[in-house]
């Protein structure tokens, strides 16, 4: 909680939170069995599952953007609740297999000295890098020099496991939220609530949001590779 915190005429502040919480371990969000295996073109095997909502996937979130990152590369996949998808299937079809590199798209327009962005301002033909571009350099901001600054990001920067045999990154994306500030901050979207005009330690009740708001949301999930 905050107080007192002024913001003055045309200027913003932000403000970064964390928390951790213990899972459910009768009930785990996601059950995966992955080792190495020598087949090829994908290198390792097993599966994982999308248990989100009850033990049979009812209630979960849909998502928009699954990948699994191992070894420097990137996988797109399907995770679909209560199926297990078979990880030997993945590299079937290689045309849609990246670099992470490549996955990462293009980061000229996340370097500080790029001022291309800003053009257009007054016109509305401005364009500015998506959430979700920002999110994905910040995932590895080191491994691959995205920009100087990172202050604010660096805790979420996995770059040492880019290339390593012993874990694989699910990276999921949920649907983008948008809309009245209330509906979207109680929807399934929101891992949080936020409060505006008392603290949740206080005496007063949580008053309802007023305004737009947008929530995007990031899973990773770090799983094991078992040795052969």
């Amino acid at each position: 909680g905050l107080k007192g915190v002024p913001i003055q005429v045309w200027s913003t502040k932000s403000f970064t939170a964390s928390w951790q919480a213990p899972t459910n371990v009768e009930q785990p969000p996601i059950v995966a069995d992955v080792k190495l295996t020598p087949a090829e073109p994908f290198p390792i095997g097993g599966t994982i599952t999308w248990l989100p909502g009850n033990a049979e996937g009812k209630g979960a979130p849909e998502l928009e953007d699954v990948h699994l990152v191992y070894n420097g590369r990137a996988y797109p996949l399907t995770l679909t609740p209560g199926k297990p998808i078979d990880l030997a299937k993945l590299g079937d079809d290689e045309r849609r297999v990246k670099e992470l590199r490549e996955w990462l798209g293009p980061t000229g327009e996340l370097q500080p000295g790029n001022r291309q962005r800003y053009k257009g301002y007054n016109d509305g033909t401005a364009s500015t890098p998506s959430i979700n571009a920002i999110l994905k350099t910040a995932f590895f901001h080191q491994a691959f020099e995205v920009g100087r600054r990172n202050s604010s990001l660096r805790g979420l920067d996995q770059s040492w496991r880019r290339d390593g045999l012993e874990e694989a990154m699910l990276i999921i994306r949920l649907p983008s939220a948008a809309g009245p500030a209330e509906e979207v901050a109680q929807g399934p979207a929101s891992p949080s609530r936020l409060w505006l005009g008392s603290l949740p330690n206080s005496e007063s009740p949580r008053i309802p949001l007023v305004g737009l708001t947008r929530q995007e949301t990031y899973l990773r999930v770090f799983i094991p590779v078992r040795p052969q």
